[in-house]
């Protein structure tokens, strides 16, 4: 069993899952199917660094943009643990307050 996690293959799979397509349902574009997004209405940074809302099924400029910096996220990441939590709190918006930063962090030391 490793003892740690292979940091370079977490990449790779999320690189994968991300370039995966989107499923739509009856309530698509709001929801959608993917292991990035249930939504296809997100939020992302436009070229000056303010939080804009795109189409990710109607627009494929607004698609071709999300993936970059969801890509450039997986880039970034020093953990499994913070990609899945930029996976599921970053592209949806949601802020992590200090204690709860320090709460995950504390967990990621146990965990990996």
């Amino acid at each position: 069993m490793r003892k740690e996690t292979d940091l370079a293959k977490v990449k790779q799979t999320a690189r994968m899952f991300l370039a995966s397509d989107i499923q739509l349902t009856d309530h698509s574009p709001v929801v959608v199917s993917h292991p990035f997004t249930s939504s296809g209405i997100v939020g992302f940074r436009d070229g000056d660094g303010e939080i804009v809302f795109g189409n990710l099924i109607e627009k494929p400029d607004d698609l071709a943009r999300w993936r970059r910096q969801v890509g450039e996220q997986i880039g970034q990441a020093d953990s499994a643990f913070r990609r899945f939590l930029w996976t599921s709190g970053r592209s949806c918006g949601i802020g992590v307050d200090d204690k709860t930063r320090e709460v995950i962090e504390d967990e990621e030391e146990r965990t990996i």
